[in-house]
């Protein structure tokens, strides 16, 4: 019986190596992903670039005397403001948005953001903008929200171009279109900005509105890598597990990266790696400590492999109630082998399962 389960252990490591590089699937549901994940990542992005900037970049001295420390008070910079000084509009709706110096107030930063955005004031109408697509300080209208922010985008606003790209991926506030996507993409990719290079990358690898182009697909997925862009690490890693450009070793330093920005598809991944000699030297401990850190993020494989491990079939010394309790995990989690290897070792061991 024991020869049963264990060969059974080993079949089913078998296919979760097999298994491992299709973990995101198509890559039009990647970019579904960073739409959401990176819409407020640049909001708060802006702002903080915003609050780190004094004003007195944007005026002259004539204008405002900053303090030795840099700061300008708020009562110098109200009456520029209210006098119609674009920039200390902007400034002022900064203040609001974050509570630097007053208290958070969405209701006045949108006042003072739309005075300066009036006066073509890039950053302002991206924050206006964003106001109005996240629904702080005014009712959500994504309407409104790509009116501004197209305003920004047309003069040169990267942030802007970028949110403009994920609108018009999804049809938010606007009739969807890859094509639009792309080229709003595309001109926040040429100034370097990471997440517009790898939707550029995804979309020429899944020809959504452009021609699909692996080579360019490889190419814009690199530079948003190199920057750390976390999804076009996992990308590119994924992209050179199979196909006519496998390569083992690429494949293995992308996952590597995105691991260690805590991804856990890419440490589940970095755990497969080792485990099974998958570019790099095997080193079960390795293998072991990368699966942990995936499977303490409820990732299921990770759990299911954590499981198969303290079972004692390779790397740690057998421990049924631990590969129970991670087989459990597994199969909380919606992974079937997990369950199935759960009623054959509480078949075989009951005093293992509590």
């Amino acid at each position: 019986m024991k020869n049963i389960f264990v060969n059974s252990v080993l079949l089913f490591g078998v296919i979760i190596f097999f298994s491992a590089s299709n973990t995101y699937g198509g890559v039009a549901d990647i970019l579904r992903k960073q739409d959401n994940q990176n819409i407020q990542q640049h909001d708060n992005s802006s702002i903080n670039e915003a609050t780190e900037n004094n004003l007195t970049e944007y005026s002259s001295k004539s204008d405002i005397e900053a303090s030795s420390e840099n700061v300008l008070p708020l009562d110098i910079i109200i009456p520029l403001a209210e006098q119609g000084n674009a920039n200390a509009q902007w400034f002022i709706g900064m203040a609001y948005s974050v509570g630097e110096g007053v208290a958070q107030n969405y209701q006045e930063a949108m006042k003072w953001y739309k005075k300066a955005a009036e006066q073509e004031h890039a950053d302002a109408q991206y924050m206006l903008g964003s106001m109005y697509h996240n629904g702080e300080g005014v009712e959500q209208n994504y309407q409104e929200a790509f009116k501004w922010l197209k305003k920004a985008a047309e003069q040169g606003h990267v942030h802007s171009q970028v949110k403009l790209g994920y609108m018009y991926n999804s049809g938010e506030g606007i009739v969807q279109s890859h094509q639009e996507a792309f080229k709003w993409f595309k001109k926040a990719a040429e100034q370097g900005d990471a997440d517009a290079q790898a939707g550029i990358g995804i979309m020429y690898f899944d020809g959504l509105g452009v021609g699909q182009n692996k080579q360019e697909a490889v190419k814009w997925l690199k530079k948003a890598a190199e920057q750390g862009n976390e999804g076009a690490q996992i990308i590119l890693a994924d992209y050179f597990t199979q196909g006519i450009d496998q390569n083992d070793q690429e494949a293995f330093k992308w996952f590597k990266k995105a691991a260690e920005q805590n991804n856990p598809d890419a440490q589940y991944n970095l755990c497969v790696a080792y485990k099974y000699a998958y570019g790099v030297e095997q080193n079960f401990q390795e293998a072991i400590a990368w699966c942990k850190k995936a499977a303490e993020q409820d990732h299921a494989k990770a759990q299911l492999m954590l499981g198969l491990f303290y079972y004692g079939t390779e790397g740690l010394e057998q421990n049924k109630i631990m590969a129970y309790e991670w087989l459990l995990k597994a199969a909380r989690n919606g992974n079937e082998n997990a369950q199935e290897l759960l009623d054959m070792l509480c078949s075989n061991s009951p005093w293992a399962c509590k």
